[in-house]
């Protein structure tokens, strides 16, 4: 018996697993705006994760995401980050 792929389910599969990163990716946005850090980083280590696809990394771009992460993990958004190799990010 020889099995043969089903275009249909593989298509829905794919549909599903888009909207999945599609919740993930609004999830972690709205994580950016609470005061709770522990709320932050982990909206920062999903969206690490979904940036490692090219459509999320163009969403981030496109909307200038990237400043708003920084403002908003920042301790106090008036003073500048210095990044170090002892910054918890690194």
């Amino acid at each position: 018996m020889e099995l043969i792929p089903n275009p249909l389910l593989w298509n829905f599969i794919e549909e599903w697993k888009q909207r999945g990163m599609n919740l993930k990716f609004q999830v972690a946005l709205l994580g950016f705006t609470p005061n709770d850090h522990s709320i932050q980083n982990k909206a920062l280590k999903e969206m690490q994760v979904l940036m490692e696809r090219p459509r999320y990394t163009e969403k981030v771009a496109e909307e200038g995401l990237i400043s708003k992460f920084v403002i908003s993990t920042s301790a106090d958004p008036e003073e500048p980050l210095v990044f170090t190799k002892d910054h918890p990010i690194n």
